[in-house]
């Protein structure tokens, strides 16, 4: 089974990028987010160019002005980038209050 029939809910993707800038914050650390592949009503899939391990805590900041948003989470899984993106990684995080996020994009 691949990745994509193991959710259980559904994911809203993007056409275009998303407004507004993400960031994920790791021990202390911020890492820029190259891209969103997806949000659902419990988390969000990721590309980030450092590995962040699973089950790190997690922040996800979402700003967008005037909204400065951040969500607790933790990473569910990791997985390397293949072809011209190698090294980096796509990550999915569950979200602590991820209905906040799902509503606004």
């Amino acid at each position: 089974m691949i990745r994509n029939e193991l959710r259980g809910e559904a994911r809203r993707t993007f056409t275009q990028p998303p407004q507004g800038e993400f960031s994920v914050i790791a021990n202390d650390v911020v890492y820029a987010v190259i891209a969103v592949h997806d949000v659902s009503s419990s988390g969000i899939r990721l590309r980030v160019a450092q590995p962040l391990g699973v089950s790190t805590q997690v922040s996800v900041r979402y700003r967008h002005a005037p909204l400065d948003l951040e969500l607790n989470g933790i990473t569910c899984w990791e997985s390397p980038v293949e072809g011209e993106d190698a090294g980096m990684r796509i990550v999915g995080i569950d979200l602590l209050t991820p209905t906040v996020l799902y509503s606004l994009l």
